[in-house]
């Protein structure tokens, strides 16, 4: 089980200090934002730990999906936490990626629910950590708009950082939104890309260490970065060896579903197939490579965004009708949409 019990080495700056006294006066949702490596990820354990050693029910949001503290790289994570500082993870929202550039709707959606989630619960301080993603058009949208929705009563802002540009102005114009203005600790590193890439793999190996293999049977929809992929029904054995033969390739699948004909073949014939069959032949017919989503972050989902299951793709099979991963099953239900995200690194 997480925790955020390690403060030995922390040396706490005074305006951090004077933050927490005052949130803790008047605790609620607290929404936190600075740049990569400023500190934030600390402050928020700080705050969550503080606020639960005296006695408040406390709800972490993890919005990180970069650097995650709650659930795996990848997705949004809620946990409540113990007096002791141990976090235990209630929700996991999937967003498949690790950083928000061109998932913004999916992101502040995610953070939006799992906070409306957690002061259904009772939480009365809800600490909600982000990615560092701060700096041009993008950074902006995604800041501005996720304090408009939440509309947290706190908002802590690492101020001093040029990265930031005009996000610290805009967001203190929030009505009814009482601003703290953070300073980076000093000593603050700024981690490389390596390393951030090393973070990303522990947190894997963690999650993956208390997983199973899980199998589900065969969603509505498959859904991976920007296309998608709707099962149908499996041609006949003739009809597949007349498309093979029309195509010029040997067919692991075929199956049709409306006007279209979807085909998932060994990824090595690709080549080949571009170069020999006309442009006409190939006319309604969708190509997959077997190996298209194997190894790569997923989720089993009722509705997007709102996992069953996360974990790794494992495999597809047409014959029985599954899909199988090792994952870590988080509430019960039909499976509606398999979503396919990234790789992932381990």
């Amino acid at each position: 089980m997480a925790d955020l019990s390690d403060r030995a080495s922390l040396d706490v700056p005074p305006s951090w200090s004077l933050a927490l006294r005052r949130i803790l006066e008047a605790p609620g949702v607290v929404l936190v934002v600075g740049g990569t490596d400023s500190g934030k990820t600390t402050f928020c354990k700080l705050l969550a730990r503080t606020g639960a050693e005296a006695g408040l029910r406390v709800s972490f949001v993890d919005a990180d999906i970069g650097q995650s503290t709650v659930g795996p790289p990848g997705c949004i994570g809620w946990a409540t936490v113990s007096k002791q500082g141990a976090l235990t993870e209630k929700a996991l929202w999937f967003i498949g990626t690790y950083s928000p550039a061109g998932h913004l709707p999916e992101v502040i959606t995610g953070t939006r629910t799992l906070v409306a989630r957690a002061l259904r619960s009772k939480a009365e301080l809800v600490v909600v950590d982000s990615t560092g993603l701060v700096r041009g058009w993008t950074g902006y949208q995604l800041k501005t708009a996720k304090a408009q929705i939440l509309r947290p009563r706190h908002l802590a802002i690492f101020a001093g950082q040029k990265e930031l540009g005009p996000l610290p102005l805009v967001l203190s114009t929030l009505r009814s939104v009482r601003i703290h203005r953070l300073r980076v600790p000093a000593g603050v590193r700024k981690r490389d890309p390596a390393e951030r890439r090393a973070y990303r793999e522990t947190r894997f190996r963690e999650f993956f260490s208390e997983c199973s293999e899980l199998t589900f049977a065969f969603p509505d929809l498959f859904l991976w970065g920007r296309s998608w992929y709707r099962p149908g029904t499996p041609l006949t054995e003739a009809q597949r060896v007349e498309l093979e033969r029309r195509l010029q390739i040997t067919l692991a699948h075929a199956e049709r579903k409306e006007s279209m004909t979807f085909v998932v073949r060994a990824a090595r014939e690709l080549e080949r197939y571009a170069e020999s069959v006309p442009a006409i032949s190939r006319r309604g017919v969708r190509l997959l490579p077997v190996e298209t989503w194997k190894g790569r972050l997923c989720a089993v989902e009722r509705e997007p965004g709102d996992a069953l299951a996360v974990g790794k793709l494992l495999s597809v099979d047409f014959k029985t009708r599954t899909v199988r991963l090792l994952g870590r099953r988080l509430a019960r239900g039909r499976g509606r949409i398999l979503k396919i995200g990234a790789e992932v690194p381990v």
